[in-house]
């Protein structure tokens, strides 16, 4: 991560140097714009004190920028605040035209300047009008500069921020390529570290009811004739559960394998993120009358449903509402209540399942993760813990929260937050 975290900070230096000669490379090209044009009027009418103000950022107030002639910043300082004071800036700024006003015998003629959007500055000229073959020429002249200068400066203007919006795209192509890296590696070490736990989880997990059941039924093959019907039968019901319990380690297993894949595939993803579930209140009753095991504890459900359509498919609504059913049947006694409850939200419906059983510890619930069994050799839970793995990646997937409350020996509360369906 230490590599990545490097590559970005190296991606936004790379854009502040780039973004930071850009704007100095605008600066010198109006800088010689601005260059140019004075030395244009003064080679035309032989005027020495020309200069031009640029308007500063978010304010109505304008600083020297360029000028032309003799005179230091402080002269034209002052200028500037005498014309402003007796509302020469103002005119400018209200009519958008050109101005001419007189101050200590002098004359002086102020041209707007405007960039691609917003009023740049102007043209301040300091003449003699006696010395002017045709004002009215002259002034003419300015308004043709002052045009020049405003179609140099929205041109150089709209440049820069193409450019600035072309290197805003390459670093934001750049941070979501660093991402789609991060994500790629992400999910290369997760499939390691499943590869990992799996290979050495699933031997014994197959292992151990193919025993069983190689075990029973090489039993009553040998002794067939000799075994009592309540014995033989007693044997067929652990060879039925071994094969169950291999049926749903094989389920589990395929269930969270597609997941994974989905979770990696974008169109895919799409499609199962647009799916639908028309009413939930029908799913987990459907669901409920399914299993046998559910029927053995009826009393002890307490169903408290509230009906909605949500942005998720039937069919991982179903395999998520079993998963969760299953582990309050299993890991709660006969007698204690299961409660299942939906509650319909402005944004989500929220799901919540509790039983008071044997519970999750608090360092159980940091490791929850594909293949990881809580507790395994104390209770001898089988199934490889994949079914809250198979709740957190469907959620994962289908943009739903979980939250886990619980206590050992206790309780444990299962909240997720579903997206209520779209309107169709």
């Amino acid at each position: 991560m230490e590599k990545y975290a490097s590559t970005d900070k190296q991606i936004i230096q790379d854009f502040l140097r780039t973004f930071k000669e850009l704007c100095q490379n605008f600066e010198n090209e109006l800088d010689k714009v601005c260059a140019e044009l004075l030395n244009q009027i003064k080679k035309m009418y032989d005027i020495e004190n020309v200069a031009i103000f640029r308007k500063m950022p978010d304010t109505l107030d304008f600083e020297l920028y360029k000028q032309l002639g003799d005179k230091n910043q402080n002269y034209w300082d002052n200028i500037y605040q005498a014309i402003l004071d007796e509302g020469s800036i103002g005119n400018l700024l209200a009519t958008c035209s050109m101005i001419s006003t007189n101050l200590s015998e002098k004359s002086y003629l102020l041209s707007p300047l405007y960039g691609n959007k917003d009023f740049f500055g102007f043209i301040l000229v300091e003449y003699n009008p006696k010395e002017i073959f045709d004002n009215s020429m002259f002034e003419d002249f300015l308004f043709i500069c002052s045009n020049y200068l405003s179609h140099k400066i929205s041109n150089l203007e709209l440049t820069n921020k193409i450019t600035e919006l072309e290197q805003n795209m390459n670093l934001h192509i750049a941070d979501r390529t660093i991402s789609l890296v991060k994500t790629n590696q992400q999910l290369a070490d997760k499939i390691r570290s499943l590869y990992k736990n799996l290979s050495m989880a699933l031997p014994h997990e197959f292992r151990t009811p193919l025993n069983q059941i190689l075990g029973n039924s090489d039993f009553l093959m040998k002794h067939y004739n000799t075994t009592e019907p309540n014995e033989a039968k007693e044997i067929i019901s652990d060879i039925y559960v071994s094969c169950r319990r291999l049926q749903t380690l094989i389920e589990h297993y395929l269930v969270l394998s597609q997941l994974e894949l989905i979770a990696i595939n974008i169109e895919q993803l799409e499609e199962i993120r647009n799916a639908r579930t028309e009413s939930v209140e029908t799913s987990i009753y459907n669901i409920l009358s399914s299993k046998s095991d559910y029927e053995l504890r009826y009393e002890d459900f307490k169903i408290e449903l509230e009906d909605a359509s949500i942005q998720m498919s039937e069919n991982f609504f179903v395999i998520l509402m079993t998963e969760l059913i299953d582990n309050a049947v299993k890991y709660s006694d006969n007698g204690n209540p299961i409660i299942i409850k939906t509650k319909a939200e402005p944004d989500y419906l929220v799901l919540t399942v509790i039983d008071y059983g044997i519970g999750i510890s608090p360092e159980d619930l940091k490791k929850i993760d594909a293949y990881t069994q809580f507790d395994r050799d104390k209770l001898e839970q089988q199934g490889l813990g994949l079914g809250l793995a198979i709740v957190y990646r469907i959620a994962d997937i289908t943009n739903s929260k979980i939250m886990i409350d619980s206590q050992v020996n206790d309780h444990t509360k299962i909240e997720i937050y579903i997206p209520l369906a779209k309107n169709l």
